[in-house]
């Protein structure tokens, strides 16, 4: 064969090599889109399937929340005597309809959450103690989380070292931390999880948003109704204040995230809020404050942030041990209500109201 035929014969040879290799390609490339499309098609259907789940679970959630609030706290009364729900036993001192009123919050006291072995509060607290019983205030209210993991230790523990050296009352939001060891374990000793009390020309709410996975349901949303808008006729009440411990009026994911724990099956806030809050707090303001926050070096501790065309606010502290560790103190005087951060250590605060979601979405986490 002359080397003419045999290049032409490599060329028609490369031509057909190249051909295949193209086609092959193509087939290649379009059986990979329609396993792509089909795929995309099969992800779609599980997806809205799975949203269907979703939904029916959070029902389900729901129901079995307001089931088990009832359950489990249906002896509840929704107006109490503070002096029969305080911690250390001191009492609460009613004061006249025009004093003012003094109260120091913040949550997570049992501090850093890697000292779990550790059956104390935070150092930064218990250094705190002689400030607090000096510092002309009517009570304190913790956001929930004073022990990691409540036993016949860390119970005496929590008494010894803090709540039996103040001279002032202590209450408690519950947190998740305060029921790793039963419902039955924390009342026996505290008493009930949520309740109500007016406190001068302020209505104190005290909720417990472990109860039922952050929902605010059956009995306990009852009470909650039912206290508010009691408040909104009383005409010696001025002002409404809520206590919680986990951050349930968050709705960014970036936010949630910054907290100590979310909510893992969401929560029904946004209802309480458009239904009932917002359109209260147009009549006399409304704050809530949380106390899930600061385990990490003072994370999401303080925030602040109030709802457009309202007097609801929200606001969270909370403590973990650390430099950037602060109590709030609610000062209330004429209806008139002042925030004030009290550092326990060094950290060095602005005003309560800067520290908005704005100011947190740009702070490294």
């Amino acid at each position: 064969m002359s080397s003419q035929k045999k290049k032409k014969l490599l060329t028609i040879l490369g031509i057909i090599i190249i051909l295949i290799v193209t086609g092959s390609g193509f087939m290649y490339g379009w059986h990979l889109r329609q396993e792509l499309l089909q795929t995309r098609t099969e992800y779609k259907t599980i997806y809205e399937e799975m949203r269907e789940d979703i939904a029916v679970l959070e029902e389900e959630l729901i129901s079995q929340g307001s089931f088990v609030t009832d359950r489990f706290t249906a002896q509840y009364e929704f107006i109490v005597d503070p002096n029969a729900i305080t911690l250390n036993s001191i009492n609460v001192d009613m004061p006249s309809d025009d004093s003012s009123v003094a109260i120091i919050t913040g949550g997570h006291i049992y501090g850093n959450p890697y000292n779990e072995g550790v059956p104390t509060v935070a150092g930064t607290i218990t250094d705190y103690v002689d400030a607090l019983n000096s510092s002309e205030v009517d009570m304190f209210i913790s956001l929930g989380d004073m022990t990691y993991l409540p036993s016949l230790e860390s119970i005496h523990s929590l008494k010894q070292d803090f709540l039996n050296k103040l001279t002032i009352p202590v209450l408690n939001s519950v947190g998740n931390h305060d029921m790793k060891n039963g419902r039955t374990f924390y009342e026996e000793d505290f008493g009930q999880t949520y309740y109500s009390f007016s406190y001068g020309s302020a209505q104190i709410i005290v909720l417990d948003t472990v109860l039922s996975h952050c929902y605010i349901e059956g009995h306990q949303q009852e009470m909650l109704k039912s206290v508010v808008q009691d408040s909104l006729k009383d005409e010696n009440i001025d002002t409404i204040f809520v206590f919680i411990h986990k951050l349930i009026f968050l709705e960014d994911e970036d936010l949630m995230a910054r907290a100590n724990g979310a909510c893992e099956y969401g929560t029904n806030f946004s209802v309480l809020r458009d239904e009932l809050l917002i359109p209260a707090s147009r009549v006399k303001p409304i704050y809530i404050f949380a106390g899930d926050v600061g385990a990490f070096g003072g994370n999401l501790s303080p925030f602040f942030y109030q709802y457009p065309e309202s007097n609801l606010y929200t606001i969270a502290i909370g403590v973990g041990d650390s430099e950037q560790d602060a109590l709030l103190r609610i000062n209330i005087e004429n209806g008139n209500v002042e925030l004030n951060i009290l550092a326990l250590k060094n950290g060095e605060f602005q005003e309560v109201a800067n520290y908005t979601p704005d100011y947190w979405r740009i702070q490294p986490h």
